[in-house]
């Protein structure tokens, strides 16, 4: 099942219990559903985040909320959030109130899959060149200079 699917599907739980913290537990204790995931949160209709559950780095509720108002402002697709060392693929599902018409936005729940030195190596290494991950003012290098050898370079620039 791919990331947009698991967000649909927890969009949907967090908006059948009413955004109930609770969610985000419940699911990552369902590894049939969820098992790949390495980051599910819940936020509210403001951004605040409800619920955090992650597997791979010690992402905190406010690094995570700003990572999100980050993703809000360039839009609530797929992307990429990036925090001390730790490169996530996410997707955003927002639930509404009515579904519908989606007048009522009730909040937000984020599904994400964390790559390693070794899983960004592996996207990286076929084409072996350096990727710039651009947020902010921060400016993130994974390079690849061969299929053979993989080094992950950080740099920050302000």
């Amino acid at each position: 099942m791919t990331l947009s699917r698991r967000a649909d599907l927890l969009a949907t739980l967090a908006y059948v219990r009413n955004g109930d913290a609770t969610t985000i537990k419940d699911a990552s204790q369902n590894p049939g559903q969820f098992g790949e995931c390495d980051l599910l949160a819940l936020a509210d209709r403001k951004g605040k985040i409800i619920a955090l559950q992650t597997t791979t780095s010690r992402l905190s509720i406010a690094t995570t909320e700003k990572l999100l108002r980050r993703s809000f402002k360039v839009g609530s697709g797929p992307g990429w959030w990036f925090d001390g060392g730790h490169l996530f693929q996410v997707v955003l599902q927002p639930y509404y109130e009515d579904e519908p018409g989606k007048s009522h936005l009730l909040g937000t729940v984020v599904v994400g899959r964390g790559l390693d030195a070794t899983g960004a190596g592996r996207i990286i290494a076929p084409w072996a060149f350096t990727v710039a991950v651009r947020v902010s003012s921060e400016t993130d290098l994974l390079s690849a200079p061969s299929a053979r050898t993989i080094t992950e370079t950080f740099t920050m620039t302000r």
